[in-house]
């Protein structure tokens, strides 16, 4: 396949992705789209085979490492810490008391947010109502993933065979488990959902399939998806829907997503041309691809932070199912349009500092 038909399928898994998420966030097609917070996981999948590919172009020297952290900066750190001290100001602006109390767990929680340690503040500090940066989280566990990177990659390079790589997706599996079985309530599922030890075997998926990209061959990418379709129809049975807070779905059901999304990585570099490849090469996923990264960042920001007042406006002129989905709509577009400018003029500028 053609490298800039490789890149085209990036972009794709990428729109699928950001889709994923946002439907779920957005409650868009439910309860068909009820597992859409696993777009999160395609994402994760997708990183470990990238940064395995990117990684090889670069020395295994300090420099190297150090280059490959440059360039992993230059694309997240600009718009996040843009958006990150732009809330921040915001928050800090006098206002009411009950605002300053609303606020006030981002204000003791500051120092998460530089360091990139955000999703174990998650854990241990639990959930709380103003969760504007909440999915944050992700970018944390990225930024954790690419500094482990050369630890990853090289343990995957000596695990190729052998039951130990068998065995860690195994015990993750009974980890995440028995922590979602120990949760006194719902909204402590971060303590497997955010813990990065816990999401690792998505990231090691990426990498183990690109360093066997060689090795892999049709029907072994489709018995991985195979597996995992079935690991996903059987926690769906017995739990009865796709909720991320089921213990089921915390063990196995991780499990399966990510050998599913796997399998939609790997597959089109087996051929020049792949069933998958009309889908991922539509117009759709290749444009949502593009921008994804800032549709990320501003989509669940700009709901926070504008949702609910904008929805109680409207629904002073509409009924109230008309005012939610065109309340949807508005928040979308400006999500939208916030992403092509972030990626045209932040973006874009900033990446070319790369092949300098």
């Amino acid at each position: 396949m053609p490298p800039n038909q490789h890149i085209k399928h990036f972009n794709g898994l990428r729109g699928l992705a950001i889709l994923l998420v946002i439907a779920y966030h957005y409650r868009i097609g439910f309860p068909v789209m009820q597992f859409g917070w696993s777009g999160v996981d395609l994402f994760f999948v997708l990183s470990g085979y990238l940064i395995a590919m990117n990684y090889e172009s670069y020395s295994t020297t300090f420099d190297g490492y150090l280059q490959f952290m440059r360039n992993r900066l230059l694309r997240i750190a600009p718009l996040y810490f843009l958006v990150v001290i732009a809330f921040f100001v915001y928050i800090l602006i006098p206002g009411t008391a009950d605002k300053q109390h609303y606020y006030a767990p981002y204000i003791k929680s500051w120092y998460e947010y530089p360091l990139f340690i955000q999703n174990w503040g998650l854990i241990l500090h639990k959930k709380h109502e103003a969760n504007h940066l909440e999915h944050f989280w992700s970018l944390a566990v990225e930024m954790q993933f690419y500094l482990l990177s050369p630890v990853l990659i090289q343990l995957m390079r000596k695990l190729k065979t052998g039951a130990v790589l068998f065995l860690i997706p195994i015990g993750l599996i009974a980890v995440r488990y028995v922590l979602a079985q120990q949760m006194d309530h719902w909204n402590e599922y971060y303590v497997y959902y955010g813990n990065t030890f816990c999401r690792v075997d998505s990231f090691l998926m990426g990498i183990f399939l690109f360093l066997n990209k060689e090795r892999l061959n049709r029907t072994s990418l489709f018995w991985m998806a195979g597996i995992g379709l079935a690991l996903l129809v059987t926690v769906g049975w017995i739990d009865g829907d796709f909720s991320m807070h089921h213990p089921l779905m915390a063990g196995l059901g991780f499990t399966g997503f990510y050998l599913v999304y796997g399998f939609l990585v790997a597959y089109p570099f087996q051929s020049n041309e792949s069933f998958l490849s009309p889908v991922l090469l539509h117009p759709i996923l290749q444009f949502l691809g593009k921008y994804s990264y800032g549709l990320y960042v501003f989509h669940w920001i700009v709901l926070r932070m504008a949702g609910g007042g904008l929805q109680k406006l409207l629904q002073i002129h509409m009924p109230s199912e008309w005012a939610t989905i065109t309340a949807s709509n508005i928040l979308l577009l400006t999500t939208l349009a916030l992403s092509m400018i972030s990626y045209h003029w932040i973006e874009t500028p900033l990446l070319r500092l790369k092949k300098k």
